[in-house]
């Protein structure tokens, strides 16, 4: 047996015996020692990663290898700085806003969102994988995100349930039709945007952000009232999938554009940007006089 699959047993017991902390300090000691930064893990019924003043909800067990820590600096930028690259190209948020973040992962997006519209605005942050939505709670509970009000649903055109992809990778699970009923899934409540707005009290949002792995056709259909009532978008399509060999289920951005053209939006997009996933990304926004 080697050394590192003994090492790995060793670690199973300890975490097995409860003893978090024990992990959390070696953990930390190797992270802080290779990436040269102030970062940290903790245990809080998963495992939670802090980088500087900002936490997310990390992983289930402790499965940390040290080729991992290597990759972390450039991991963490991504997580910090891709957002307002990806979400503010046509209409930044600002204090006060209101933004609504559709497929919202692990929260790096709704921590940044959470910091432009500061404490007098709200972000209503909404993931519908159980495991992923795990990880937005602890985001925001430990990078103290007190205006962000986090769901764990699925958006569409109906209310009941639907089916999710039952992958732990918070990026790609999709309700898409060719994996419903399949063994791996799992059952999460489905609701049209148009009536969690109602009770949750939203009358206007200043940006919409949504990236929900095909099924934002359907969720833009449950939200006509909210639509006519939001001031900006930033939606990512997801044709490149079918594409590069996907279901025809993902090839939505010629109907996103019908139905934000119909709303009164004006699109741009970036389809001169290297990045698949950027170039299938709408966004729409409305003249200062509307």
């Amino acid at each position: 047996m080697s050394n590192a699959t003994l090492t790995r047993r060793l670690i199973h017991a300890i975490e097995a015996a409860g003893l978090h902390h024990v992990l959390a300090f070696f953990g930390t000691h190797f992270a802080r020692r290779i990436t040269g930064q102030d970062v940290a893990l903790f245990f809080d019924e998963i495992w939670v990663r802090r980088i500087g003043d900002a936490s997310f909800g990390d992983k289930a067990r402790f499965n940390y290898y040290i080729d991992e820590f290597k990759i972390w600096n450039s991991q963490h930028k991504t997580w910090l700085e891709d957002p307002a690259d990806y979400w503010f190209f046509a209409n930044n948020a600002e204090p006060g806003d209101v933004v609504v973040d559709v497929g919202a992962g692990f929260g790096n997006d709704a921590l940044i969102f959470s910091r432009a519209v500061g404490p007098t605005g709200r972000v209503v942050a909404i993931e519908a994988h159980p495991v992923a939505f795990r990880k937005l709670e602890k985001t925001c509970k430990w990078s103290g995100l007190d205006n962000v009000t986090p769901l764990g649903v699925a958006v569409g055109d109906a209310n009941g349930m639907v089916e999710i992809s039952g992958n732990d990778d918070e990026v790609h699970n999709t309700i898409a039709e060719d994996v419903t009923g399949a063994e791996s899934g799992v059952e999460v409540p489905l609701r049209r945007f148009d009536d969690l707005a109602d009770e949750l009290g939203i009358k206007h949002v200043s940006l919409l952000k949504m990236n929900i792995e095909g099924a934002e056709t359907a969720a833009l259909q449950g939200m006509p009232k909210m639509l006519a009532n939001t001031s900006a978008v930033a939606i990512s399509c997801h044709d490149f999938r079918t594409v590069r060999g996907e279901s025809e289920y993902f090839r939505t951005k010629a109907a996103v554009a019908e139905i934000l053209t119909k709303a009164g939006f004006r699109l741009r997009n970036r389809d001169d940007d290297p990045r698949p996933y950027i170039r299938d990304t709408l966004y729409g926004y409305r003249s200062k006089t509307e």
